[in-house]
Formats: C-alpha cells, structure tokens, sequence
C-alpha cells in the first residue's frame, strides 16, 4: 500500500470498512484462478500532476461477480495502491 493509504486506512479502519464481506465470511480464493474482465482497460492518467493507474474490472465469481476498481501511484520504482473498491453488487 501506498504511504497515504497506510496514513488513512489503519488496521481497524479497514476491518470496518470490509465488515460486510467479513460477516458474510465471503470467500475469494477461487480469483486466484480467475481471468480479470477489464472495462476499460487499464490506463495511466494525470490528475493534479499525479500519475495514476488504474485497473477497474470484473472477475465472474459465482453466485455474484466480483466487481473492483483499484488505483495506484508510483512510489520509488513501484506502484503502490492509494485506492480500493470492491463489490459482488450487480452493476
């Protein structure tokens, strides 16, 4: 994770922002196998000067597809994440 994330989202911020997948005791291992669906595809771009990747996309996972769109900036020669959003909601 990026240095802002871990600035924003501490262990105890992220668990509450996960509860429901938690509670749920969602399981998504299956992903580990499963070919991601980008729309659009990933692409880089500029926003206040920073760049940004950004990978938005779809894993069919079943019985509800795993929605995700996930950002990242360079930090040193890597990047690193500064966004999540993940959702089985049908879009």
């Amino acid at each position: 994770m990026s240095k802002p994330f871990q600035k924003q989202a501490s262990p105890e911020k992220l668990k509450d922002v996960f509860k429901d997948f938690i509670n749920a005791k969602l399981d998504f291992k299956e992903i580990r196998n499963l070919q991601a669906g980008f729309n659009p595809s990933p692409s880089v771009e500029s926003s206040f000067g920073i760049k940004t990747l950004r990978l938005k996309g779809v894993f069919q996972t079943s019985p509800r597809k795993t929605n995700f769109d996930l950002k990242y900036i360079p930090e040193g020669e890597d990047w690193k994440l500064i966004s999540i959003e993940i959702n089985t909601k049908d879009q």
